[in-house]
């Protein structure tokens, strides 16, 4: 018996008379769906969470993961659910169809994350983060960018990180010392990050860093930092994967609890061989 619980009629009883959540369906951009619909999902969601992510929990606390050689290994089941999880839509429940999501209501997407973090948080991070960076390629990104990142992101073929903190740089952004030196289309970048969860692993064949850095030339403080996207390992013309991209895991953190999530320091450009897109 897993440590999750969840009531799926009280959850339903607050989504469907408290909230009302099915008049979401009356707006135009979710005319395709309908109340029976939200709950179907929502229901899914739950036999999903019990069945698949919360016997990660005692699994992973008991295994942790392993850091050896610049690498991270996580126990083979995170692997398979992480798979899984992209590969049933729940990354992208709540986004655009167009790049592979299923167009629920981002309501939805709250209700899912809740529930795949209270089966087991040191999983669920993994595809969050990864739906974070993804969506934010999704949003700002252009359309060759997203058209090569966003759908492998949200199908659970590559995962996805938010490379924030520095060592001389914690809550100040401001005060980021990682570098960006243009180099025709694409940027090189050189710098340190620290406190990465899931920064390194094993369970997709690439990662994709989002990256603070400061191009050469910008103004101090925060007016001057912009975001990258960072492959872990660099792809060819036609998708499939090169070289890797000089991005280097020098340690994971040991840490009290979330023993399954590594938290990792990362080195890019050490060989002055990184490359990154803006």
């Amino acid at each position: 018996m897993g440590q999750f619980k969840v009531n799926s009629r009280d959850l339903l009883f607050i989504l469907k008379d408290q909230l009302e959540y099915g008049r979401l369906c009356r707006l135009e951009r979710y005319h395709g769906l309908n109340e029976a619909a939200l709950d179907l999902l929502v229901k899914e969601a739950v036999g999903f969470a019990r069945g698949v992510i919360d016997p990660l929990n005692a699994i992973g606390e008991a295994a942790g993961t392993r850091f050896e050689d610049g690498r991270v290994t996580a126990p083979p089941e995170f692997r398979t659910a992480f798979k899984q999880y992209g590969r049933d839509g729940w990354t992208a429940a709540a986004r655009d169809p167009e790049y592979g999501g299923q167009g629920f209501p981002h309501m939805i997407r709250i209700v899912v994350n809740d529930l795949m973090y209270g089966a087991c948080q040191s999983f669920n991070m993994a595809p969050s983060l990864t739906h974070g960076a993804a969506h934010l390629i999704e949003s700002f990104g252009s359309e060759d960018l997203k058209k090569t990142f966003v759908p492998k992101m949200f199908d659970g073929s590559w995962a996805g990180t938010m490379c924030l903190t520095e060592p001389n740089a914690g809550s100040d952004l401001g005060a980021t010392d990682t570098m960006a030196v243009r180099a025709g289309e694409r940027y090189k970048i050189k710098g340190s990050k620290i406190f990465i969860s899931w920064g390194e692993h094993n369970l997709t064949e690439n990662i994709i860093h989002l990256v603070l850095a400061r191009i050469e030339g910008a103004p101090a403080g925060t007016r001057g930092i912009s975001l990258f996207v960072v492959p872990k390992v660099r792809f060819n013309p036609d998708g499939s994967l090169g070289a890797g991209n000089d991005v280097v895991c020098t340690g994971i953190e040991k840490k009290l609890g979330l023993h399954a999530s590594p938290t990792a320091s990362l080195s890019f450009g050490s060989r002055d061989g990184c490359e990154g897109y803006l």
